[in-house]
């Protein structure tokens, strides 16, 4: 079970892939969206086709980072060659999720920056426009200086809307023809998610689930991830 990013950069990572396809390996990414419950409702909703074709999906996110992690000038997060910054930690997570809902990108376009967290080198903001083969259209906005914990996933289809409140627990129906939401609420803490990854992975040792995140599917987000820069230096839309 690997960290995500699947890496840094690209090389190796297609090599990487065709090893394990070849040898028939268990071996998946820690993308832990997968393994939270009300992520897994919202994608059985929709592959039940309770909001109709996918429209619009929408992530935004923020946390103030050195309150939750106090050592966070040290770590990872500071340093682009080791996973940090908003674009390939917290952004990777949002565009994997979204990818796992709603399938793969045809274009990005990204803007990000540091604009407060001046003791690192990366960047503490992203947003990020994105087109999906299917036709819809997503935008994520996440940040490291938010000082309130806030992370909504909203998904507006042909027929209703999905709306996940992390802060709350709950998961928000609103179908066509309704006057008001219906919501499902949940009791988890942080590290719930984690502990079902973990468990799951054991499961997958054992031939009794499939990996719930590929290693051909974390590449596919690490290529939208590495587009953002190119996307942000140039001021244009990349296609994929």
């Amino acid at each position: 079970l690997l960290e995500k990013p699947l890496s840094t950069t690209l090389e190796g990572c297609e090599e990487l892939v065709a090893l394990v396809e070849d040898r028939r390996l268990v071996a998946g990414v820690a993308y832990v969206f997968r393994h939270s419950q009300p992520f897994v409702d919202l994608k059985i909703a929709l592959e039940r086709g309770d909001i109709g074709e996918i429209r619009t999906l929408n992530l935004e996110g923020g946390q103030y980072f050195p309150a939750i992690r106090p050592d966070h000038t040290q770590n990872y997060f500071s340093r682009y060659e080791t996973g940090g910054g908003v674009l390939l930690d917290f952004m990777s997570h949002g565009v994997n999720l979204l990818e796992w809902m709603n399938g793969r990108e045809t274009e990005v376009s990204c803007m990000f920056d540091r604009l407060q967290l001046r003791d690192i080198e990366t960047d503490d903001v992203g947003l990020m426009l994105l087109k999906y083969q299917n036709g819809s259209l997503g935008h994520l906005q996440q940040d490291a200086f938010r000082r309130d914990y806030f992370f909504h996933v909203t998904l507006v289809g042909s027929e209703g809307t999905l709306l996940f409140e992390y802060e709350r627990g709950r998961l928000g129906y609103y179908p066509a023809n309704a006057t008001e939401w219906s919501w499902k609420e949940y009791a988890y803490e942080r590290d719930d998610f984690f502990t079902a990854q973990a468990e799951h992975f054991l499961k997958t040792l054992e031939g009794e689930e499939p990996v719930r995140c590929t290693l051909a599917e974390a590449l596919w987000t690490l290529r939208v991830i590495l587009l953002a820069p190119q996307s942000a230096t140039e001021r244009r839309h990349v296609l994929l």
